[in-house]
Order: C-alpha cells, then structure tokens, then sequence
C-alpha cells in the first residue's frame, strides 16, 4: 500500500518527503522549550506548536491510506517546508534574533536543508529552499538593521 502505483522514482521522493514531515514535526515540537513557549504570554502558545507537528504526523499517514495524497506528498511537504521557514523567520526577527530564536532558524536551515540536499538529484531545490529562507530573515532582519543609528554618526 505504500504507493504502489507510484513510479520508482517518486517512491523514493514520497520517502524523503516523509522524513522531512518527522523532522519538521519534531523541530516544532522543540520550538516550545526552545522558545520558551507561553512563559511570558498570558494565553499559552504551546497548543500551536504542537498542532502544527499534529498536522505534520497526520500528513505522514495520510500518504500510507490515500493515494490522492500520496501523488500530493511532495508538492505539499515542500509547500510546509516553505510555511515553517516563513515563520522561523517572522518569530525569529519580532523577537529581534535573541538566543533561542537565532537557534530556531539555524536548526531549521540545517536539518531541512541537509534532508533536501539529500534527497533532491540536483542543487537547485536545496539553493532555493536556502534562497527563500535568506529573503526571509533578511527582509525580516535588514529592516530593523537598516532603520537603527550608529553612535557616533
């Protein structure tokens, strides 16, 4: 059942993209210690953090039952990959880079960027997957970078 009327080639995409649904599950999960999730806020975070890995496990086994998904597994893993950079990023630079969040998006640019240079033939998903994560926190970061004053000056 594990998408046998997949091409060769696709099973083997279907199974990275599988290990990267894990990988991000378990990265987001982390995100609450990491982030310290809630501490601060008067409403707990935490329920989005591990909704979003929810949806990343539910994802994985949906694939193993439908066929539909399974054919969608790559397009849409890729689509939550984009997602969690994007926000990677935002949470990172609303709260200016401090510790924990510049810890987040280097994690985020390691894991998924190694499983994707992995499993891609070539370089050039690995290049724009690090290119859209560059925009992000660049166009995030550069913003409050370019708008503070030097001393002195």
């Amino acid at each position: 059942m594990d998408g046998e009327t997949l091409p060769v080639d696709e099973h083997g995409h279907v199974r990275v993209a599988r290990l990267l649904c894990l990988l991000g599950a378990v990265l987001v999960s982390l995100y609450v210690p990491l982030y310290g999730a809630g501490a601060d806020a008067p409403v707990s975070m935490s329920w989005l953090h591990f909704g979003v890995a929810g949806l990343l496990v539910a994802l994985i086994g949906a694939s193993y039952i439908s066929d539909t998904v399974r054919r969608r597994h790559v397009a849409i893993t890729w689509g939550l990959l984009y997602a969690i950079m994007g926000w990677t990023a935002v949470l990172a630079a609303l709260n200016e880079f401090a510790g924990g969040y510049a810890v987040g998006v280097l994690l985020v640019y390691a894991v998924f960027g190694g499983v994707v240079a992995l499993g891609s033939a070539s370089m050039r998903p690995v290049l724009t997957f690090l290119l859209a994560g560059l925009l992000a926190v660049g166009g995030h970061c550069c913003g409050p970078l370019c708008s503070r004053r030097v001393p002195g000056r």
